[in-house]
């Protein structure tokens, strides 16, 4: 997975769990499958980025930001 390099990857990583515990906690059924979906495709996308070619269309990650619009589109 990728490294969090510069104080704004590690900001928004912060926020990204905040949002996870507190629908974890507060939330009802469709705030924490929509936090989980969150979470679930940052990682994913971090997993499956071509780094190899960065310079060149990610469409595996768009598959998972399209899944995850599913998602919340179904919600």
């Amino acid at each position: 997975m990728e490294q969090l390099h510069t104080p704004l990857q590690i900001t928004l990583t912060v926020a990204m769990v905040a949002c996870l515990v507190l629908a974890l906690w507060r939330g009802g059924p469709s705030s924490r499958l929509a936090a989980g979906g969150m979470v679930l495709g940052s990682v994913l996308s971090a997993l499956v980025q071509d780094r190899a070619h960065l310079e060149a269309a990610q469409w595996i990650i768009m598959g998972v930001d399209a899944a995850y619009l599913a998602l919340l589109l179904g919600l």
